[in-house]
């Protein structure tokens, strides 16, 4: 518990990123794939459409967020 304590108390004292690199971005998405989290998959998810039986369109958040972040462009 005090570890815990320790981690949450760094990372409120860590001021985040104002802007993500495509590297930072790309990392980040290799170790997803490589070991998903259900959670974070989740969260990458905004919306998922179901036109036909044949035809699924998942739309992300991570167009969003990484707009929020000054990324916008095409990775």
């Amino acid at each position: 518990m005090k570890e815990l304590k320790e981690e949450i108390a760094a990372l409120e004292a860590t001021e985040p990123p104002k802007d993500f690199t495509v590297d930072q971005v790309r990392s980040w998405l290799d170790a997803l794939k490589a070991c998903p989290d259900e959670k974070a998959v989740h969260l990458l998810v905004e919306r998922i459409d179901i036109k036909q039986k044949t035809e699924i369109i998942v739309t992300s958040t991570l167009t969003s967020v990484l707009s929020e972040n000054g990324c916008g462009g095409r990775i």
